[in-house]
């Protein structure tokens, strides 16, 4: 199956401008520390609370955002009265990431050195439970639909915690799936993305199969997205991700690719499961690991996925009722969020 050329779709950074004065404002009204803290994560401050120049720190690319107003728009919302929604997304996923830097032990974000690693373990996780309750503050200056608009932010929330705790449990386990890994990914990666699309369409008061097949379409990109980031960690252009590569494998995470590598009784699957625990892994060493899972067979399994589920997403795109703009638009944001570009795809649906 061939999918059309997209059209060009609203850049990101559109979306940016419109929803961070206002995400600048609810920050700036949190708890002093816990506003600078927040700040400083968004990349506008420094450690010290002065303003950051210009590029210094990237804020994010407000990808989330750019999809609940295209969806708004696709059914005849206007963004000034889906913003609130906006900032409440925005605000959800900034929590999300504060607490995943602790989890993960994560030094740096960004570029520069986490929340955590600079303000404490107590501080970041009052800073992103600050922004949490901030996203449900957001959703109040909504009229009309902010009830139905919470009980989704909650069903999202809800998922994210069951996703992050999922994770947690597999990497104890010596035996996991592919299949284990997709529930994860359904998740933490694609909840967020089905709440801005089902967002946007509630607030602009669509009906309730377009927010359906929206809600669907994003549970499938954020599958999608997620395969396509595992592959990138191992075999993505720097000049391109602006991030170096391998940083997975360094770590031992056990991302799609290498499950799948690893679950193929394959010669260098073999191979890859006995040197997998290694503690010294150099540069050198996971060159040898990266081959191993492409000769496994992992990196053509991930891509195969993250191609399929893309299609499931555009295909449930078609079913809502949007304007054509709106569905070229994003359409080619589904499009730009998995591969990077606007292309022709040719899907290859994974054998069973």
């Amino acid at each position: 199956m061939t999918l059309p050329t997209p059209a060009k779709p609203m850049e990101t950074g559109a979306a940016r401008a419109l929803v961070e004065p206002d995400l600048r404002r609810v920050v700036g009204g949190l708890e002093p520390p816990l506003a600078r803290i927040c700040q400083y994560h968004f990349g506008w401050s420094r450690p010290d609370g002065t303003a950051a120049p210009e590029g210094e720190a990237g804020s994010g690319k407000c990808v989330r955002s750019a999809l609940l107003l295209a969806a708004a728009r696709g059914v005849g919302g206007t963004e000034r009265a889906v913003l609130p929604g906006a900032v409440a997304v925005e605000l959800v996923h900034n929590w999300t990431l504060l607490h995943d830097d602790i989890v993960d032990a994560d030094p740096v974000r960004r570029g520069r050195p986490t929340a955590w690693s600079l303000f404490g373990v107590n501080f970041a996780l009052l800073a992103g439970d600050a922004l949490l309750a901030a996203a449900y503050a957001a959703l109040r200056d909504v009229a009309g639909e902010s009830r139905q608009a919470a009980d989704l932010v909650d069903e999202t929330v809800a998922r994210l915690i069951a996703g992050e705790a999922r994770e947690l449990t597999l990497a104890d386990r010596l035996e996991v799936t592919v299949d284990d890994y997709l529930r994860v990914a359904a998740d933490k990666s694609s909840s967020l993305v089905q709440c801005a699309l089902g967002l946007g369409a509630i607030l602009a008061g669509a009906s309730s199969s377009t927010v359906h097949a929206l809600r669907a379409a994003g549970n499938h990109l954020g599958v999608a997205w997620q395969a396509a980031n595992d592959v990138e960690d191992i075999w993505g252009d720097l000049a391109v991700t602006g991030k170096k590569t391998r940083g997975d494998l360094r770590q031992r995470l056990r991302t799609l690719p290498v499950l799948a590598a690893l679950g193929s009784e394959s010669p260098a699957g073999r191979t890859l499961a006995a040197i997998w625990e290694t503690a010294q892994r150099d540069d050198e060493f996971l060159e040898r690991v990266s081959g191993l899972i492409e000769e496994a067979g992992g990196k053509s399994v991930a891509e195969r996925l993250s191609r399929h589920h893309l299609s499931l997403a555009l295909d449930h795109l078609e079913q809502a009722n949007l304007t054509e703009e709106a569905r070229q638009e994003i359409h080619s944001l589904f499009c730009l969020i998995v591969t990077r570009q606007s292309m022709v795809i040719e899907v290859i649906v994974p054998s069973a």
